[in-house]
């Protein structure tokens, strides 16, 4: 008879179609067993792995399922024998199946009479501990998928419900209660599933998680509360215990040794399973559109006689508040530690995503951000974010995009070297991301307004990262876009990263008219047009980076000359840069800055003005400064100056310098 290890190396070696007769699966099961010695298990699903993706990658989904599962039938049918080994290598191939290739468990399961067998021969009979919990085992992955449910349901309900009440092995009541959960996700709700309430299920796997030593009981847990705990009430009911929550975090390893389970006992599933507890702890309910909204008091106007609301007396537990306290009381029993642990730990693409998911909903509260800083969450979200499947992720889906968006929100509020370490190469790896998700399809506004600002604050390092950011192929196009946006905030971030790149770039300065010539071009003098246009709206933000972008790229011949041709056109840019000089300080909404903002204006405006009095072509300069007489320019001055004051010396000299050009051409 063949051994494992010959069958590592024929299945690696084999280039057709992978064939093995009964005696060689039954060699194969035996190594899938829990009480395989040595390497023996690892080599047996390292078989089972190669068989199903070699099948599948040569035959596609539907044959290679059609083919596996001709493959592994006749053992299964063979083996549904009262006989207590013959039934636990059922069980434990199926389970097996189930972690490595589900389409082919559940075709064989759902097409052979195996589950009525199994219910004969172990659920009506009195059958060892151990061929109890294999088969709770097998259940629990079978109720994990919705061919499965019915007709687990049907068959093994109240068997499961009695081995959740025994108390005599807490894995077997885990493992139980973890297939009755799953059972719960029946969508057909005229089929009976468990007379056990999920919240009293959940309970129970709570109360394991917190008060038991047992590994593999706890594992079980953690898995079906990552089903149950979508369910605001059981949320709720976690994140009130802290005993539980610290028990939770602290089954994260900090690193692989013995004593924690190795991928194939489950630390991926387990490490999977925490990730998603945590997610749903933390998550906060979707915004909605005023349509959304008004859909969803009609569904529960038209169900209010029948469906109770989700908290005791009808409370919300899914409102800002309810969420913003179990965020807190997650971050405190030590989510964060946790959550990057698993991102070193872990590699799969999907508990990695999950990680991202809660990372971001911790980070929706600014509160919590530095705490998220200190416990290494920016150095996981670059980790994931580079372990991304696709490459680069404009071509990866929606899902990619939240790593990416935790991480700018991290680089909102804190300095980029906190975010991304000292020097500017930890901060250049971050841009193409943070380009990617203000450029991707699917990217919300609200990613956007927030790729922009993390961007803004990156191009703010110094020359080497804003020349990164401003030479991104496509940024800069939709950046000009974003200025037209109708979102308020949307139009502000856009003009603020627009102007720090005008200010660094040499590039960027041209292509909005910048340089010595005394020519513009028809596109730079549009784009111009909008910068002006935005020097004028209600946001004075908007209003302080535009006009900032002005002022810089006023500092050339051709934009001047480009704002002079506007002037003659529109007659509109004397009278927003004179608008800008003085501002009421009730047009600001922030009372404590206002003045600093009215400064910052009038700085933008008389460098602006000053510029454009410093054309070299006598004649349009000359037009220039009739148009800005003519406007009102001297009053204008005088009313800053009582403002303002004669003590600050950055306004006044320009103030002399503006006069003392009026005073000359007034000579001529």
């Amino acid at each position: 008879m063949s051994t494992i290890a010959e069958l590592v190396e024929k299945s690696t070696r084999d280039t057709g179609e992978p064939k093995l007769n009964l005696a060689e699966v039954t060699v194969l099961v035996d190594a899938l067993s829990p009480e395989a010695v040595g390497d023996q298990r690892s080599q047996g699903y390292v078989v089972l792995s190669t068989i199903c993706t070699k099948v599948r990658t040569k035959y596609g989904p539907e044959d290679g399922t059609a083919r596996l599962t001709r493959l592994f039938t006749p053992f299964v049918q063979g083996s549904l024998l009262p006989n207590e080994l013959a039934l636990k290598r059922v069980l434990i191939l199926l389970t097996a199946l189930f972690q490595v290739d589900s389409q082919t468990a559940i075709s064989i399961l759902t097409s052979s009479n195996a589950v009525v067998t199994l219910k004969q021969e172990l659920i009506l009979k009195n059958v060892p501990i151990q061929l109890k919990k294999a088969l709770a085992s097998l259940l629990g992955h079978a109720a994990g998928h919705a061919l499965c449910r019915f007709l687990i349901a049907s068959e093994c309900t109240p068997w499961l419900e009695k081995q959740c009440n025994q108390g005599d092995d807490l894995a077997l009541r885990a493992t139980s209660a973890n297939a009755l959960i799953k059972l719960s996700q029946q969508e057909d709700k005229a089929v009976s599933v468990s007379s056990l309430p999920g919240f009293e299920l959940a309970a129970l796997m709570q109360s394991l998680v917190s008060g038991t030593a047992d590994i593999h009981a706890k594992a079980e847990a953690i898995e079906g509360l990552a089903y149950a705990s979508v369910e605001p009430r059981i949320r709720e009911l976690l994140s009130e215990d802290p005993k539980f929550l610290s028990s939770l975090f602290n089954f994260v390893p900090r690193r692989l040794s013995p004593t924690v389970p190795n991928a194939i006992d489950g630390l991926s599933s387990l490490l999977y399973g925490i990730a998603v507890v945590t997610s749903n702890l933390v998550l906060s309910r979707p915004q909605r559109s005023q349509e959304e909204i008004q859909l969803e008091k009609l569904r529960n106007l038209a169900n209010s006689a029948q469906k109770p609301k989700p908290g005791a007396e009808g409370e919300d537990l899914e409102d800002e508040k309810h969420v913003r306290t179990r965020v807190a009381k997650v971050v405190d029993a030590g989510a964060l530690v946790a959550l990057t642990n698993i991102v070193k730990l872990s590699d799969s693409s999907a508990t990695k995503l999950v990680v991202a998911r809660s990372l971001l909903s911790i980070a929706e509260s600014k509160v919590h951000r530095g705490e998220i800083l200190k416990a290494g969450g920016a150095k996981a979200l670059m980790t994931i974010i580079r372990s991304s499947s696709s490459n680069p992720p404009s071509n990866a889906g929606p899902e990619i995009l939240l790593p990416i968006q935790a991480l700018a929100k991290l680089a909102i509020t804190a300095s980029p070297l906190q975010v991304f370490g000292a020097g500017s190469d930890a901060s250049l790896d971050a841009i193409a991301p943070l380009c990617h998700l203000l450029l991707h399809e699917s990217s919300s506004s609200l990613q956007q307004f927030e790729a922009m600002m993390a961007l803004t604050n990156i191009a703010s390092i110094g020359p080497v990262t804003s020349t990164h950011v401003a030479r991104f192929p496509g940024l800069v196009e939709k950046v000009e876009i974003l200025l037209l946006d109708d979102n308020v905030l949307i139009r502000r971030a856009s003009c603020e990263l627009l102007c720090n790149l005008i200010s660094a770039d040499e590039q960027i300065f041209r292509r909005f008219g910048g340089g010595d010539d005394e020519t513009f071009t028809a596109a730079a003098k549009s784009k111009l047009q909008i910068l002006l246009a935005l020097s004028d709206v209600d946001d004075t933000p908007t209003r302080l980076a535009a006009s900032g972008s002005l002022a810089v790229v006023s500092s050339s011949q051709s934009a001047s000359l480009a704002l002079i041709s506007l002037q003659e056109e529109k007659g509109n840019l004397v009278p927003i840069l004179l608008g800008l000089l003085v501002v009421d300080h009730g047009e600001i909404n922030s009372t404590s800055e206002s003045e600093q903002l009215a400064k910052g204006l009038f700085l933008r405006s008389i460098t602006c003005i000053s510029n454009l009095f410093s054309l070299s072509n006598e004649v349009l300069r000359d037009k220039i400064l009739a148009a800005f007489i003519a406007g009102g320019i001297h009053q204008t001055l005088a009313t800053a100056v009582e403002q303002y004051g004669t003590s600050d010396s950055t306004l006044i000299n320009p103030i002399v310098q503006i006069l003392k050009s009026l005073e000359m051409y007034k000579k001529r």
